[in-house]
């Protein structure tokens, strides 16, 4: 769990992750010298009425009277300045975070992805990042110039009127006590809104690509009344947000104009005994209102930083997160070794589950053998592709790839062993060219098309007007699954990877399709180590070796025609599977 920090800590951390001294010391900068100016244009504002329009001195009037003009440009020109320099600041600042927040995202672990819908983290990037931007721009600077002008005004008032200046600024501890009692509430609700604006992102995201479904099982009814519910949810928080910053500012309306009432009343009086001059009664409620304006804003500010600091800390949450081994020394493999993949005694539960996914579980595979790993649904056979890819670390047992242990890996080393082919194919929304090339960066283009026509995926290609430029589409929504998969199988090929990880390739394809995707992997195979998982037993017919795993653990092993002989679940599994393809094809369905 994340630890808690203060407002001031966070405030701390964002302005480390920004990086930019030299930018924020000039703001600090411009703002202490608006301070000095202010304290410099009362004194002159008071030497002005005393010595000029009170006593009626001409000889000085315009003198002092473009002095104080001066001032006034001067601090006009500052604080376009600081306007500026803070612009520039936070755009720089956001963009850091940005890249920070985007680059740890690309380098969390699959588990950790797994775990949290996608929009979570796309609300985060959006929502929550615009939330800094208003605190950097409108609220950090604010927090940072009114102590500093606070200090400045407070000693220019008890150079005027002590008596005075402790009468007025009694009420300053009140408020921050009343302050602190207000803003309790204010980050709790903020983080429970931001965690609705995560769910809105989500129900979004989940309607607009269940569309189809949607609409044929008539439940766009129901996913609007989720919606709505979670709107509701939402502006339920947003009401009690409101309730709280309204009585805030009430409160401090009432610090802002309760001084001016008092310094007016006691003001008067030490003007008339001549303890007070009236050019300093009106330069003291002048800098009064430099007092009690930003004393009285503080309230507000606070609140308004505390929501956005929420939203900093779910940043913080992304940045503090895991990453994959991708730090680790390179090691020097040897991609001959006898044994490519080695299991021993391995058990998995996800999520530190009770439940064992796998349970001792325990083999190998030899360089250039073809391996089918199935059983019912469940058993585990998608685990072992993951655990082989490194997503999962909390396992218990030994798991070797090309002899070395893959908790010893560096990930990206790993990665470029290893080729998948999986059953839900994600193609990106660029052209086919695009997503094929992604197998070997800086692929020509004669390579590409050589992978396309391995895969059987060419002849379809050619067909589009725009050939290899086509856009595959969001999720490769423009293609058909086999089209994906033969795509896939062609991005594969390009990479040329040692191992070649398939599962559940064709469960999703018609005959037709299954007939090419499966020549195109069988002279693939060939020439590689391959793991597959599959439904489809006529599909690992000729494998070197199948696994049969049930309950978790593999109960049989050996090749197809010496499974089948042992009438074990092998040969049950697979007559089960047998009798519906031929009940399909009697019914006419292929």
């Amino acid at each position: 769990m994340q630890k808690q920090r203060s407002l001031f800590q966070n405030i701390k951390r964002l302005i480390k992750i920004y990086n930019q001294k030299l930018l924020l010391s000039s703001i600090v900068f411009i703002v202490l010298s608006l301070s000095a100016v202010e304290v410099i244009f009362s004194i002159l504002l008071k030497s002005f009425l005393d010595e000029s329009v009170v006593s009626g001195d001409k000889s000085y009037f315009y003198y002092r009277l473009y002095l104080v003009l001066l001032v006034l440009f001067v601090q006009l020109i500052l604080r376009y300045l600081n306007t500026r320099l803070t612009g520039k600041w936070t755009e720089r600042g956001i963009l850091t975070l940005r890249k920070k927040a985007v680059q740890k995202l690309c380098y969390l672990p699959i588990s950790e992805l797994e775990n949290k819908h996608s929009s979570k983290y796309i609300s985060r990037m959006t929502n929550d990042i615009k939330a800094i931007e208003k605190f950097t721009k409108q609220v950090m600077i604010r927090l940072l110039s009114i102590p500093l002008t606070l200090v400045c005004v407070i000693i220019l008032l008890f150079y005027l009127s002590w008596q005075l200046t402790l009468v007025t600024i009694i009420e300053i501890p009140i408020l921050f006590f009343g302050t602190s009692l207000l803003n309790k509430p204010i980050l709790k609700l903020s983080k429970e809104l931001y965690g609705k604006l995560d769910k809105i992102s989500l129900i979004s995201q989940d309607t607009i690509l269940g569309m189809e479904i949607a609409h044929v099982f008539n439940i766009l009814s129901k996913l609007n009344k989720r919606y709505s519910d979670t709107v509701d949810d939402t502006i339920r928080i947003q009401k009690k947000l409101a309730k709280r910053k309204s009585i805030i500012e009430g409160f401090s309306l009432i610090v802002r104009i309760s001084p001016f009432v008092i310094s007016v009343g006691f003001g008067s009086y030490l003007v008339i005994n001549d303890e007070l001059s009236v050019g300093g009664l009106l330069v003291f409620m002048y800098l009064l209102n430099n007092l009690t304006f930003p004393v009285g804003a503080l309230p507000g500010l606070i609140s308004e930083a505390n929501t956005c600091i929420a939203a900093f800390n779910r940043i913080c949450e992304i940045l503090d997160s895991r990453t994959e081994n991708y730090d680790h020394k390179l090691i020097n493999v040897n991609l001959d070794c006898e044994e490519v993949i080695t299991f021993k005694n391995v058990s998995f539960s996800y999520n530190d589950e009770k439940k064992k996914i796998l349970d001792n579980v325990s083999f190998s595979v030899k360089k250039g053998e073809s391996i089918g790993l199935v059983g019912p649904s469940g058993s585990g056979k998608s685990s072992i592709l993951k655990l082989i890819q490194g997503y999962y670390e909390n396992y218990e047992g030994t798991i070797k790839v090309f002899g070395i242990d893959i908790r010893s890996w560096n990930k990206k080393q790993l990665n470029q062993l290893i080729s998948l082919v999986s059953q839900d194919t994600y193609l990106f929304p660029y052209s086919l060219k695009e997503n094929i090339g992604y197998g070997k960066i800086n692929a020509t283009d004669e390579e590409i098309i050589n992978a396309s026509k391995m895969a059987n995926a060419n002849d379809f290609i050619v067909d589009f007007p725009a050939e290899y430029d086509t856009n595959a589409g969001e999720i490769g929504g423009k293609l058909s699954g086999g089209q994906r998969q033969r795509i896939s199988i062609a991005r594969a090929i390009l990479k040329n990877a040692p191992l070649l990880l398939l599962d559940e390739v064709t469960s999703a394809l018609d005959v037709e399709s299954q007939t090419l995707v499966q020549e195109a992997l069988d002279d693939f195979i060939k020439k590689r180590t391959a793991i597959s998982v599959t439904h489809r037993y006529d599909t690992i017919k000729n494998t070197t070796k199948i696994f049969v795993i049930d309950d978790s653990r593999i109960v049989e092993e050996g090749n197809h025609k010496e499974l089948l002989s042992k009438d074990g679940l092998y040969k049950k599994l697979y007559e089960e599977m047998t009798n519906v393809q031929e009940e399909l094809l009697v019914g006419g369905v292929e």
